[in-house]
């Protein structure tokens, strides 16, 4: 028998320590742009920013896949993200990695979400740190509307809708600052929202349980949502090897008991990243000797793997997409804000 072994105390004072400090520069970089100390610029283009406050496990990429999916007719939507480990992430100037129709680079350039998103996506995407020059470039490339990926605490660029993404099942991160807790960036943060997305809703009882807890911290709609399978039925009284490298791995596997799978192993991996050959290699042996049929794992990790791959059970990539469980009306009116900005912009 296993558990989770503890951290000695002293460095739990450390990253509490860590942690105060790093609400100290947090709140006093968001007091500059709130007292306009420091800029944001505005594009003259309606934009619409996808975020979160805590590391990892929200659902970012889903939504804005969805996002996208709802708002494309309305015209030329332009994804801005950084690109995390990625080989552009460190360029001073962006690149257009899909200009709508599939990824103009490897996933090792552009990186995985960014990649995965050009495979899923008719928007054009561009990937860089610097999301003001990824935004004017858009711009002239034509962009009629521009999503920021990952948007919250890049506030030098100015946004007409705040998305906020929050794990239903933790939608505080914890209570604490990194390195200390899961949280990124403060609570009191929420209150700047126009629309709080919780995911891993299922149920109209949890729904309301987040909405309480997020209630001492921001008055903005809640929308509950909850990930489900494209194609269960790949899935449904098989016996499955699972692995993944996001950022939160339970939730992922327990979609797939969900979905009446039986898990008999898994790998888990830090987010974004891949597993080596060796890894897999090793993993397929132990999931086919435990009796597993395939080895199942998300999109974004598919994207990630060698083609070449000699494996001893075959991998089947689950697409999983985002459904509203809870709160419809708040996610309706949202979209039509944003289609009625789009209108207006395109006049």
């Amino acid at each position: 028998m296993t558990g989770k072994r503890s951290t000695p105390a002293l460095v739990n004072c450390f990253f509490r320590v860590c942690s105060a400090l790093w609400r100290i520069v947090i709140g006093a970089r968001h007091y500059a742009f709130d007292k306009q100390l420091f800029n944001s610029v505005r594009v003259d283009l309606p934009t619409f920013s996808v975020g979160n406050i805590a590391i990892g496990g929200t659902g970012k990429t889903p939504l804005v896949h969805l996002l996208v999916e709802a708002l494309q007719d309305m015209g030329n939507i332009a994804i801005l993200t950084r690109g995390f480990r990625s080989q552009f992430e460190k360029e001073k100037i962006p690149t257009l990695i899909s200009e709508g129709s599939g990824p103009l680079y490897s996933v090792e350039e552009c990186g995985d979400e960014p990649f995965f998103l050009s495979l899923r996506t008719k928007a054009s995407i561009w990937v860089g740190r610097n999301r003001r020059c990824s935004a004017r470039l858009a711009k002239m490339h034509g962009a009629e509307c521009l999503i920021l990926d990952d948007g919250m605490q890049h506030r030098k660029l100015a946004r007409d809708v705040e998305i906020v993404t929050v794990d239903g099942t933790d939608p505080l991160g914890g209570g604490r600052l990194v390195p200390a807790g899961a949280l990124r960036d403060l609570p009191e943060r929420l209150s700047s929202a126009d629309l709080i997305v919780a995911t891993h809703v299922r149920t109209l009882a949890h729904y309301e349980e987040v909405k309480k807890q997020l209630s001492n911290y921001t008055q903005a709609p809640v929308v509950g949502m909850e990930h489900t399978l494209l194609e269960p039925a790949s899935i449904q009284g098989r016996k499955v090897g699972a692995f993944c490298g996001i950022g939160k791995p339970e939730h992922f596997y327990d979609l797939m008991a969900l979905h009446q799978a039986q898990v008999i192993a898994t790998l888990s991996l830090c987010d974004h990243e891949a597993p080596t050959e060796e890894a897999l290699l090793h993993f397929a042996e132990q999931c086919l000797k435990l009796g597993a049929e395939i080895l199942v794992c998300t999109e974004k990790d598919a994207v990630k793997l060698k083609d070449n791959l000699k494996l001893k059970l075959p991998v089947v990539p689950l697409a999983v997409r985002l459904e509203v469980t809870a709160g419809q009306e708040h996610w309706e009116a949202a979209l039509i804000k944003m289609k009625t900005l789009m209108k207006k912009g395109m006049t």
